[in-house]
């Protein structure tokens, strides 16, 4: 076996050591797996107060714009949402980017507070 520098086998793959370096971050749960466990009735309504209607569509005031009509279908059963009148749409991650300035994965993190 050749040791020199350059045909030294990583020091992560030898046997009776991890393959991952123990101050690494465990991995991240996936963002299906996240959005899957979301109550979406629950976010919604802590984020926009009551919804108007009943079935998978609500209606709420969009904080998008500012009107005092509900204008704002949120589908409680998906977790998305579109507006009527400023064509502002999308799922609850883009939901809390948007309405609170976050970023991609902490909205995430936001949205794993309101797992089922």
């Amino acid at each position: 076996m050749n040791t020199s520098p350059r045909f030294r086998p990583s020091p992560w793959t030898r046997p009776g050591r991890s393959a991952r370096p123990s101050h690494a971050a465990p991995p991240r749960p996936s963002v299906e797996s996240v959005k899957s466990a979301v109550d979406w009735l629950a976010l919604y309504t802590q984020e926009l107060g009551p919804l108007k209607g009943h079935g998978p569509w609500r209606a709420a005031v969009c904080p998008f714009h500012s009107d005092g009509h509900p204008s704002l279908r949120v589908n409680v059963e998906h977790g998305g949402h579109c507006c009527m009148a400023c064509e502002a749409r999308g799922d609850g991650v883009r939901f809390l980017m948007e309405r609170d300035g976050l970023t991609f994965n902490e909205a995430l993190d936001r949205l794993k507070e309101y797992s089922a």
